[in-house]
């Protein structure tokens, strides 16, 4: 009886360790809650799609998720913030059944201490037999950067804007230089 008890026990305190390993994303709405902890940066998503995804998994210096509260149809910008280093999506779960692992470089990307890291757009789209979706990672800096002057404008006076998906793109920085950053 006591060892399935301390069995138990173990088991409940494995579950509680294991479930901090993984942390949904909290957005930044506003403004709101814009400062940053030392090692610390800002990671823009812009997720679009055509029906409502479950969550996507993001593996590396921390593990987090994208959960179905900001994955709905349409496109969805996320700014959050993530402590720096290396990252790569994981795995796109289209529902609670089907999910698409993701294993190559192209889904990785590097978050900076200091700046908003611009990823790209995340895009996934459904077939009609709901079993197959077409996923891609595109970069579109002028979109991300018209997003963050309407939204978050107090923002970006304070912080560079970089992109940090896979290519190279110097987009953000002749922007900062003509503005005189």
């Amino acid at each position: 009886m006591e060892i399935n008890n301390f069995r138990l026990i173990m088991c409940i305190w494995l579950l509680f360790q294991l479930s901090g390993c993984i942390n949904p994303v909290k957005p930044i709405v506003d403004g709101q809650n814009s400062n940053l902890d030392i090692d610390e940066g800002f990671l823009l998503v812009a997720i679009d799609t055509n029906f409502s995804l479950d969550k996507i998994k993001i593996k590396g210096a921390k593990y987090f998720f994208l959960s179905r509260e900001n994955l709905h149809p349409g496109g969805n910008y996320i700014l959050f913030k993530a402590p720096a280093g290396e990252y790569r999506f994981d795995k796109v779960y289209l529902n609670y059944i089907y999910a698409y692992e993701l294993e190559e470089e192209y889904w990785s990307f590097q978050i900076n201490p200091e700046v908003i890291s611009y990823v790209g757009h995340l895009t996934v789209d459904q077939n009609l037999f709901k079993l197959l979706a077409r996923i891609e990672l595109e970069n579109r800096s002028t979109e991300a950067l018209e997003f963050l002057e309407e939204n978050f404008s107090e923002l970006i006076e304070t912080k560079n804007i970089q992109y940090a998906g896979p290519g190279k793109d110097d987009f953000f920085n002749i922007v900062a230089q003509t503005q005189g950053k």
